[in-house]
């Protein structure tokens, strides 16, 4: 015990240290686009500040709102949508510009000490952390009733203190899971179902649902998702929802609230056309009445929790909420338990009898970003390392307190080939009926007939450009538009698009919007674009893997090269159920990252196994989607000169040398030079073919042609620069507000 007591002190100390780098570090924070003074309060004022997109903070959070060189601390009261209404404790006048809105993830940090501090006081709490950070190798279920996963869990959990599962992508956490869950819960125990994300636990809330209502064991009010859910189904069954129960419970505070809700939407849509002094009062009224109203519903939610057989929750939720932090389960399942902190799994333990830790660590690991000694011992390794689970799998043995889900349904075997070898020491095997229902998948564009595919974009220009730190590749992401354009027409009905870039992931979101808009294009596909840590967790028809790295960069990123690099190309990969694309410059990586690397393994395996594509590209460019991307072989600048001579009032030229652009290129703009306006922006200063132009005074970054603000040619025109290996087409975008966004987000 003495030895947990040492653990859970070197926890709280690796905990405040990453508060304290969570203080001094400047993240990146929302940009807030304007805000209105609603009310003076007795801490200051209340605000309605407008975000530049959609957020979801939560109400009671702690925020710092930048502005005008002074930081103003405060509180959430709602957050809908792009409005949060909040409370400052600074007054900044009565309307307010653009400025950087912080929220305090630390705030959790300080509720998982202060549990951490309780757990101290009880004995058996302590025992349980014991239990769980050093698993006992003696088990008591009996092994010869095993008839199946399902029961096997079943089995374990009630027998065994602790139980750690390990699923592989694609075997089946959710589904088992749920079911066993469900048979401990019609066995009349009281379960609490945890994941560190809103997402991951609906899903296992939503699959109990459908199975328990399925075997008509189903009764309302018994099983509780509690908190935030993020999927939109979960508002469908109220039955499922504690707020939408206690609404109905209290059907008179419930009409109040929508009564209130109704007159803030009023309100808001008013005051966006004009600051109204009068108005903002009553928004500030409705603020507070919504409140008292919440408040009230709140505890109608207390008493269903206490009657509640399931409750379903996250992690964070149950520190910080007393009403699931001061109960007490049979049994706690944790999913997904390898991106939590272990001690915020530890005292998820001590909540029950018995726990169930689920989840996979050859994927991600937990995110911390303090450099102290004991933050990268206890907060950025998994549990399953933490308590030694793993130690007996790199040695090929099986700790008695573990279960393998050793069967896959998700991968084409094509897919899976690839990960099972290489992180999951062939230890998982196909589902007999995978190949046949993936078959659906791999047999459409792009790449017809191909479940996996490496698909090379090198081309010696310097398309991949550094960003806050991060990278992005604008180059590839044309490509890679594409490709998703192709896969959308061809009927394949989910595309996710991973990079492991933050800059990259943003730039997509950007640009996807525009080129799949309805206008234009017959929308068939929910397309996701993120790095790829927001990936885990979740499944597409195809993946498209951006490597992103390539020229002028003189090294690959670490997020490829580190240590841990395996967990995001193994995530990135198996988020595929019929299509994988590996996107970029392998010849990049090949120069500049060593053979024994996952992602130079990744490109290997795809070259061995005859997965390549041959890089004849007519097939992938040469199809037309959308008026607003084409691609042109380079040799061919008919459509180019039409765009010159047809242009109306300026023209944009980026290029590194004079002899870049080709003649025929130059006579163009000349002949148009005489009643354009003519800009150019280039390494060179000297030499310039044109006797009347602006020269730009910006850094060149990429080469392009732009032409009336709408329409953007990208590449190098010059046969010359063309390798006989490089991509032998260039993009040309036609789109006002692709021009205005690449633009902003060059300079």
């Amino acid at each position: 015990m003495k030895s947990t007591a040492l653990m859970i002190q070197q926890w709280k100390n690796a905990l405040i240290a990453e508060i304290q780098t969570l203080k001094e570090y400047e993240g990146r924070g929302i940009l807030v686009l304007k805000g209105q003074h609603l009310a003076t309060s007795e801490g200051g004022a209340v605000y309605w500040l407008v975000m530049a997109y959609p957020v979801s903070l939560f109400p009671g959070g702690s925020i710092v709102f930048e502005y005008n060189g002074k930081k103003a601390e405060g509180n959430i009261l709602s957050s809908e949508g792009k409005d949060v209404i909040a409370e400052l404790d600074l007054d900044l006048g009565v309307e307010i510009g653009k400025g950087i809105l912080r929220n305090e993830p630390w705030d959790l940090l300080n509720k998982l000490i202060e549990r951490l501090e309780e757990i101290e006081e009880d004995p058996a709490k302590m025992k349980t952390v014991e239990n769980v950070m050093n698993p006992p190798q003696q088990t008591f279920h009996p092994r010869e009733k095993v008839q199946n996963t399902v029961h096997e869990a079943v089995l374990r959990s009630k027998y065994n203190p602790v139980t750690y599962i390990w699923g592989p992508p694609g075997t089946g956490k959710t589904y088992n899971l749920a079911r066993a869950a469900a048979y401990q819960y019609v066995n009349d125990r009281k379960i609490l179902l945890l994941s560190h994300s809103n997402a991951a636990i609906d899903v296992i809330t939503l699959e109990m649902c459908r199975f328990l209502q399925e075997n008509h064991k189903w009764t309302g009010g018994e099983v509780i998702r509690y908190g935030h859910p993020e999927k939109e189904e979960l508002y469908s069954h109220p039955e499922l929802n504690v707020a939408k129960l206690a609404e109905l419970e209290d059907s008179i505070t419930g009409e109040r609230k929508r009564k209130f809700e109704k007159k803030r939407s009023i309100l808001k849509k008013k005051l966006s056309n004009g600051f109204n002094i009068t108005d903002s009062a009553k928004l500030t009224k409705i603020e507070v009445g919504l409140a008292k109203v919440r408040e009230k519903l709140r505890k109608k939610e207390g008493a269903f929790l206490e009657e509640a057989k399931v409750v379903a929750t996250t992690l964070s939720k149950a520190a910080t909420d007393p009403l699931i932090y001061n109960s007490q389960f049979d049994l706690i399942i944790v999913d997904e338990a390898s991106m939590a902190y272990a001690p915020q799994i530890a005292f998820a333990a001590t909540l029950g009898t018995r726990v169930i830790i689920c989840g996979d660590f050859k994927q991600l690991p937990p995110i911390a970003v303090s450099r102290h000694g004991l933050v990268g011992k206890w907060l950025k390794q998994d549990i399953f390392h933490l308590s030694g689970i793993t130690d007996w799998v790199e040695r090929r043995q099986n700790h008695p307190q573990l279960m393998l889900l050793p069967v896959q349904r998700r991968m084409h075997p094509d897919i899976s080939a690839f990960t099972n070898e290489l992180f999951y020491h062939s230890l998982v095997s196909d589902h007999p009926d995978t190949l046949h229902q993936r078959a659906s998948i791999s047999n459409q564009s792009p790449f017809e007939k191909q479940a996996a595919v490496l698909m090379p974009v090198i081309n010696h220009l310097p398309w991949c450009i550094t960003d806050s730190g991060s990278r992005w590749n604008l180059l590839n992401s044309l490509a890679a538009i594409q490709l998703m354009l192709a896969a959308n027409a061809s009927g394949i009905s989910s595309i996710g698009y991973a990079t492991p870039y933050r800059a990259q992931a943003r730039w997509m979101n950007t640009i996807i919007s525009i080129f799949f808009n309805k206008r234009d294009v017959s929308i068939n596909a929910d397309i996701f674009a993120s790095t790829v840590h927001k990936f885990q967790g979740s499944e597409k028809d195809m993946i498209l893997f951006d490597i992103t790295d390539s020229f002028p960069q003189e090294k690959a990123g670490a997020l490829l090269t580190k240590k841990e690099s395996g967990r995001l190309i193994n995530v990135s990969v198996t988020r595929a159920k019929g299509k994988f694309i590996l996107l970029g410059d392998d010849e990049f990586i090949k120069k500049h990252v060593s053979g024994e690397k996952p992602v130079r393994k990744l490109i290997h395996y795809l070259e061995k196994t005859g997965k390549t594509y041959n890089r004849e590209y007519a097939s992938v460019f040469s199809p037309v989607h959308t008026k607003r991307l084409r691609w042109y072989e380079k040799n061919k600048t008919e459509k180019l000169l039409k765009d010159i001579d047809n242009s109306k009032f300026e023209m944009i030229l980026s290029f590194e040398k004079v002899e870049d652009v080709p003649c025929e290129i130059w006579e163009a703009v000349k002949r148009v030079s005489r009643y354009k306006t003519i800009k150019i922006l280039c390494k060179q200063k000297d030499g310039i073919p044109l006797a009347s132009f602006q020269l730009d005074p910006r850094e060149y970054r990429h080469p392009f042609i732009g032409l009336d603000q709408k329409v953007l040619w990208f590449g190098s025109l010059h046969p010359g620069n063309a390798s006989n290996k490089g991509l032998s087409y260039i993009p040309r975008v036609f789109s006002s507000r692709f021009f205005s966004s690449y633009m902003e987000g060059l300079y």
